[in-house]
């Protein structure tokens, strides 16, 4: 099973929209390296195909079919996926050999080790997301769309199931964020390098992805 990692800046946001919406959505570039290079220097258009519509991009000029590329994203529609997350393990409430793995925020989650043997860091510091198997997950989802942007036709929904907070404070009331692509944009400047910044416009995979 695929699955996606997100930096301590960005994953706070996507467990927030993964409990309020039930979805998520996340921009990659990977697997678009050589584009983003130039990105100004290609075009996105749709090719149709047998099987449906593909969007590929092309460069400028166009000089033949030649010009013409199909990136591949990492991550396909159909794809089952987890969220790995920092984590630690704690000793369970029932057999010695019965554990927990504890999230971030305080949830756990309940395993008991039947193979009898306790080999695990009980108690020990934050593990990396790196290091979280499928088993200890505790979201798990589909991947429902894929499609190719330019990282600056984001909407403001998008921010939104992105991560940034639909609601902020004004004035001590709680009222409807109505920036939320700034917000999105001071993110991303925030984890990004050239020539992947938002003045970049680099190309990107949207992905969005139903949890269950």
């Amino acid at each position: 099973m695929k699955n996606f990692i997100f930096n301590k800046e960005v994953l706070p946001g996507k467990l927030m929209a993964i409990k309020e919406y039930g979805k998520f959505v996340t921009r990659r570039t990977q697997g678009l390296d050589e584009i983003n290079k130039e990105p100004d220097k290609w075009e996105l258009t749709d090719m149709f195909t047998f099987s449906g519509r593909q969007q590929v991009i092309r460069k400028i000029p166009l000089k033949g079919i030649n010009n013409l590329t199909a990136p591949n994203p990492r991550y396909q529609v159909g794809d089952k996926v987890f969220i790995r997350e920092p984590f630690r393990f704690v000793q369970g409430n029932g057999d010695s050999y019965d554990y927990a793995v504890v999230y971030n925020d305080g949830e756990l989650k309940f395993f008991c080790d039947n193979a009898g043997i306790m080999n695990y860091p009980i108690n020990e510091k934050i593990q990396s997301p790196y290091s979280m198997s499928e088993k200890g997950a505790r979201y798990f989802g589909t991947v429902t769309s894929v499609r190719l942007e330019r990282l600056q036709e984001i909407t403001p929904e998008d921010c939104v199931l992105e991560g940034i907070e639909k609601y902020t404070f004004a004035r001590g009331a709680l009222v409807e964020n109505s920036e939320p692509r700034w917000k999105f944009v001071k993110l991303w400047n925030s984890i990004s390098k050239p020539p992947l910044m938002w003045e970049d416009n680099p190309y990107t995979f949207r992905y969005e992805v139903e949890v269950k």
